[in-house]
């Protein structure tokens, strides 16, 4: 899986400033990227909430590498993580 780390100023960033951070890396067609899982540490908060096909895995991190997450961004050191398909590889 590839990963990508960015900063951004916002300590705590909300989903949509770390969608849009994503959205602004010029390596990446954002059309070809399909958004299969995330997690808010500062909220605590996963989606998707797989419970079923978890394990040893948060949910969100379970159903994403289950559906084939091949893009991991993380912002601010993991204060946001976005796991991505990236359907043009």
């Amino acid at each position: 899986m590839k990963h990508i780390e960015i900063l951004l100023q916002e300590s705590a960033p909300s989903y949509q400033q770390a969608v849009d951070a994503v959205r602004q890396l010029s390596d990446f067609d954002f059309d070809e990227l399909m958004l299969l899982g995330w997690y808010d540490r500062s909220r605590d908060v996963g989606y998707p909430e797989a419970y079923e096909c978890s394990g040893d895995k948060p949910g969100w991190l379970a159903y994403a590498e289950g559906h084939g997450a091949n893009l991991r961004v993380d912002i601010n050191q993991g204060s946001f993580v976005l796991l991505y398909l990236d359907t043009a590889q």
